[in-house]
């Protein structure tokens, strides 16, 4: 087992977006978290204008809170900030002029597409992010129907410097057989970066990440499962590359 994890894709925070729905559901989630092994956690709300007001005062106000609340729990657990960014015309500028998060200050922005948006146009978007700058970590990408089982695709993505992160779930086969198939076929060729909870609650979509941890060390080894947990992640944060596995 590994000493710890980090999780650098989670919707704790309370009323922001689809995530928790009060401030007592984001402690049930971070106690969840701790008994689950994370002492690195990334607050990342969803970015959605469209959808959700962006509320960037309320986040940094409420990680203080829960950041107070972790450290009764225990003095190794950080807690950092970013978004999700929901893929839009324009997203490039709305980083740069303050309306959205990269993951901690770095240069690593966590970014989702549609589901069933043409592959061509997910690489246009994460093209743009990176000429503006920044280095893309393309969230959960079994989801993307132009690119689930296609394994090409993915090696493309990761061949141009993007980072490749899959929900916890996912390798257990939370998001159903297809993609379990997927991102087990992911992880056996080493394409994946980042394996992160995505959690939303404090129950069906919690943020469980041991079950998962115990799984790839078991069948992708424990040097790789280093990677997967908290050392890609924990460099992201600092904003250090993130090398080839």
């Amino acid at each position: 087992m590994l000493n710890y994890c980090a999780d650098i894709h989670c919707h704790m925070l309370p009323r922001l977006d689809d995530g928790a729905e009060s401030f007592e559901e984001s402690v049930q989630m971070l106690k969840i978290a701790f008994r689950e092994g994370i002492r690195t956690i990334c607050l990342t709300p969803h970015y959605m204008p469209e959808r959700w007001k962006p509320r960037l005062d309320k986040a940094k106000e409420y990680q203080k809170y829960l950041q107070r609340y972790a450290t009764q729990l225990s003095n190794d657990i950080k807690i950092y900030l970013g978004n999700e960014l929901f893929y839009r015309q324009g997203i490039v500028e709305d980083l740069r002029n303050g309306s959205c998060l990269t993951l901690n200050n770095s240069r690593y922005v966590l970014v989702e597409f549609a589901p069933r948006m043409m592959y061509q146009e997910i690489l246009k978007g994460l093209n743009s992010l990176m000429s503006g700058g920044y280095i893309p970590i393309l969230a959960h990408i079994e989801r993307y129907m132009e690119i689930i089982g296609k394994l090409e695709r993915a090696e493309e993505i990761k061949q141009r410097g993007i980072i490749i992160q899959v929900n916890a779930s996912s390798v257990l086969g939370g998001s159903g057989n297809a993609a379990k198939k997927f991102v087990r076929k992911l992880l056996k060729n080493e394409l994946v970066h980042v394996i992160c909870t995505d959690a939303h609650s404090n129950n069906h979509r919690a943020p469980y990440m041991a079950d998962c941890v115990q799984f790839v060390m078991k069948h992708y080894g424990s040097d790789y499962a280093e990677q997967l947990f908290y050392k890609n992640a924990e460099k992201i944060l600092y904003d250090k590359k993130v090398g080839d596995l």
